[in-house]
């Protein structure tokens, strides 16, 4: 059984940007603390664009080869286990597939 967590791009002062969990998030807002939420990812959408689709594969290839910004990087390792590899390919196709 796979679990996924979606991802939050937020921006606090001084900083361009960290990804945090949906959990951490609400964390966040129970202990009032003030979080700029840029976009909200959901799980596979590696490139940011709202749909989970071949262009996220095609973003995990670019990962692969060394391309890519530390978010993105961070969102191409889509099933969590910290490496990005075919693997996370897999899980893209897997989402897609509805399982």
């Amino acid at each position: 059984m796979s679990i996924f967590i979606d991802v939050i791009v937020c921006k606090n002062e001084g900083e361009n940007g960290n990804q945090i969990t949906r959990a951490q998030a609400a964390i966040a807002e129970a202990k009032n603390w003030n979080l700029q939420i840029d976009k909200y990812t959901e799980t596979g959408d590696v490139n940011g664009d709202g749909t989970v689709d071949v262009a996220d594969i095609a973003t995990i290839i670019d990962v692969m080869a060394g391309k890519g910004d530390a978010a993105t990087q961070a969102a191409a390792d889509v099933n969590g286990d910290t490496q990005v590899d075919v693997a996370d390919i897999a899980t893209v196709i897997d989402i897609m597939a509805g399982k």
